[in-house]
């Protein structure tokens, strides 16, 4: 893998988002460089991060809608919610993605534990959302901005890679993408810390059955 830009495809579940990742490694990497380094947009929460998901959606031509009333599945039960995202291609592909963020230090040794189970809950949430539409494809999707002291930097680029090839050899998903735009690299926040990039990671959720 190379750390800074990239995406990776596991299973072609999710092969019709190679131009959704395209451009959503674009946004993030326009918005750091008219932000010269001094602000992440994935850098603030899970709605941000949908956000510009949903933007690189429209721009490869889809439609979104973003925190739309929903009904869910609790307990076999019905009731009215709220889904993260819903997106429509041209050849009317529906899907609604549920998300999740976690940031994760470039110092963890405990990543794969703790990604798998940002992932697993994005499609716990995925299903639940779904209810039982088979015409509606659900999606978990986890957000994971990375994180690391300037004390502690070594090789910035080493240390992102170590994250990424543990992912790819452990997490188990669709997809995974990641964008670590250079302005990023250099730039050191107030508390200390750099925030060299962002994974999203992706998967298709396949049963039917009602999430506990």
């Amino acid at each position: 893998m190379i750390y800074h830009r990239g995406f990776k495809l596991y299973k072609k579940k999710l092969k019709h988002w190679i131009p959704l990742c395209e451009e959503w490694l674009l946004s993030i990497e326009r918005y750091s460089r008219m932000m010269e380094g001094g602000d992440a947009a994935f850098g603030y929460n899970e709605r941000a991060n949908i956000g510009l998901l949903a933007g690189a959606a429209t721009r490869c031509g889809s439609i979104a809608l973003e925190e739309f009333q929903s009904t869910k599945l609790h307990n076999k039960e019905e009731k009215q919610g709220r889904a993260d995202l819903w997106i429509c291609n041209e050849n009317s592909k529906e899907e609604i993605i549920e998300a999740k963020f976690k940031w994760l230090s470039l110092n963890s040794r405990n990543e794969v534990t703790l990604v798998q189970g940002v992932l697993d809950a994005a499609c716990d949430d995925a299903i639940k959302s779904r209810c039982g539409d088979k015409d509606i494809q659900g999606v978990g999707v986890a957000f994971i901005p990375l994180y690391i002291k300037e004390t502690k930097v070594d090789n910035l680029g080493e240390q992102v890679e170590r994250i990424l090839q543990s992912l790819d050899k452990s997490i188990k998903c669709d997809l995974i993408a990641w964008c670590c735009p250079k302005e990023e690299a250099t730039y050191t926040f107030d508390n200390g810390n750099i925030t060299p990039g962002v994974i999203m990671l992706a998967k298709k959720v396949n049963s039917l059955a009602v999430a506990k």
